[in-house]
């Protein structure tokens, strides 16, 4: 056979299983375990938590895994692989309800059926993928693998064998006489069937359609006892037949390819995860295969229109209970762009109270958590680098577990990140120090952001304080913007710009008539009389 082994992995080196490539609280702080659940519960039994526990190592193995879902991007190469899908559950649902059969004969038909399907979908695979230009590394490999796997013997075998005995099965033919509480089985010799003449006779009297006979319940699970005993009685009409399908049965009990079987799981991955995207179009969110560096030295981050997937659950959740209340649910995300070039290494967001700080420090981890995993990412366009971890500082409430203070604890987890961080780190981190003055704030938020630097992780600090974002050569300053209109209202939009936060209070301010030169003028206006009514009623 082709050395076809796997299309998540090209060498099982190149992922290795990470515990701690993003720690439990870290998923909650970028809600990636909300996300993974969502994930995993589109493809629940195919080991989709276990993929996901497994970052990939090299850009190499991430391209490897991008050549896949490049392909299954084109609607004429999903589609066989959606149809093979569709069959191997067709094959497990019937393998599983036969386990549940207490009748050996029913049983081993069942066992048959299963077979068929099985092959089946496997031909029909073979067939598509030969009429498609698929391109990926893995789909090559694997159309290689599976060509000679259905010319091989043993499958020509299976399949030959399988056709003759669902043949023979399909040429019983007996008849069954019912006189009171007698039954008689006996070879079927062109006798007229009475029992259909008297049912159609008696639909037409009751003026209703013609009732469900014994053959409408073909292919439905479970036999009464009388059903049981017709089969058994049938079996010993035609021994010959019968003992072929237990043969067959006993030769071919394990029938599934193992490599097949671990291809198909390896397939719900893909098929999984591009449903999970199609999820997110009423949003506008849009995926990309980003583009990947490996270090420092590589060339910087870009991103357009990304999106923070947490929130876009969010989003989705209230589309759907604002559709079944008959509200309008045209809700669409705010996207955003940001980039670092250079020796650019540091995002610094500010901007005004719930403008979307948290959201858009968590993206940045998501992509980083995505991109990890060779997957398609939440953005229009994206460069990146391949990260080693994914570490977040967000602020914690004081724990009494604990005999340290809370900015005592802070600085014990950041101690921690900065220790492990490497030039393919990302850091995030969220309001850290809030719990001290504003002076020490800075302090230790300009000596963690020069620690950072000089570890070359990527990172996005978010703060109220804007003399962070002028704190480090290497930090850019990313400003939550409001509207001009209305200062109070916000876009949910970041830019790349000096910090001021006192712009927004003069917004605010000249919006509600609290500048200097208004209250002069009120005050002025006041002394008047007609004026200090004028500016009561105000």
């Amino acid at each position: 056979m082709p050395g076809f082994r796997s299309i998540l992995f090209e060498m099982p080196e190149s992922a290795v299983v990470a515990e701690d490539f993003l720690t439990p609280d870290s998923a909650r702080d970028l809600q990636v375990d909300r996300i993974l659940a969502q994930l995993c519960a589109a493809a629940p039994d195919h080991g989709m938590a276990d993929i996901f526990r497994m970052p990939l190592t090299t850009v190499e193995a991430v391209e490897y895994r991008h050549e896949v879902f490049a392909d299954l991007a084109r609607a004429e190469v999903l589609a066989p692989f959606d149809a093979f899908a569709a069959g191997m559950a067709a094959v497990r649902e019937r393998l599983d309800q036969g386990e549940k059969l207490f009748h050996q004969r029913q049983r081993q038909r069942w066992h048959l059926d299963s077979v068929q399907e099985y092959c089946g979908a496997v031909v029909a695979l073979q067939y598509s993928l030969a009429e498609t230009d698929i391109r990926s590394r893995g789909l090559v490999a694997f159309e290689a693998y599976l060509a000679e796997y259905i010319s091989g013997p043993d499958f020509q075998r299976l399949v030959e064998e399988t056709e003759s005995v669902a043949e023979e099965l399909a040429n019983v033919r007996y008849c069954v006489h019912i006189d009171n509480d007698q039954v008689h089985v006996e070879r079927y010799a062109s006798q007229p069937d009475f029992a259909l003449e008297v049912q159609d006779v008696l639909a037409r009297l009751a003026g209703q359609a013609r009732p469900e006979t014994l053959g409408d319940k073909v292919g439905q699970p479970g036999m009464n006892s009388v059903e049981e005993r017709i089969l058994d009685c049938v079996a010993e009409l035609f021994p010959r037949v019968f003992d072929q399908l237990d043969r067959y049965c006993r030769r071919n009990a394990k029938y599934l390819d193992p490599t097949l079987l671990g291809f198909e799981r390896e397939t719900r991955f893909y098929l999984s995860y591009l449903g999970f995207m199609r999820r997110f179009e009423p949003l506008g969110v849009t995926f990309c295969l980003p583009e990947l560096g490996a270090g420092h030295d590589e060339p910087g981050i870009r991103v357009d229109a990304a999106a923070d997937l947490g929130l876009a659950l969010h989003l989705l959740a209230d589309r759907t209970r604002a559709g079944d209340a008959g509200a309008d649910s045209s809700t669409r995300l705010v996207c955003n762009d940001f980039e670092l070039v250079g020796n650019e290494r540091i995002l610094v967001v500010t901007g005004p109270n719930q403008s979307g700080k948290t959201a858009f420090a968590r993206t940045l981890g998501q992509l980083g958590w995505f991109a990890a995993f060779g997957v398609p990412v939440p953005a229009r366009r994206a460069r990146l680098v391949l990260p080693d971890r994914v570490f977040t500082h967000f602020e914690r409430r004081e724990s009494l577990a604990t005999l340290h203070g809370r900015l005592d604890e802070e600085l014990v987890r950041v101690r921690e990140i900065l220790a492990a961080a490497t030039a393919r780190s990302v850091i995030v981190m969220n309001e850290s120090f809030s719990s001290t003055s504003s002076g020490d704030a800075v302090a230790l938020g300009a000596e963690i952001m020069a620690r950072i630097v000089e570890s070359g992780a990527v990172a996005v600090y978010v703060t109220s304080l804007d003399e962070l974002s002028r704190a480090n050569a290497a930090a850019v300053s990313m400003v939550g913007e409001v509207d001009d209109a209305d200062p109070t209202r916000r876009t949910f939009r970041f830019h790349r710009r000096a910090a001021d936060g006192v712009a927004y209070a003069q917004a605010l301010a000249s919006r509600y008539g609290l500048t200097y030169d208004a209250m002069f003028r009120r005050i002025a206006s006041g002394g008047g009389g007609s004026g200090g009514e004028q500016g009561g009623a105000r």
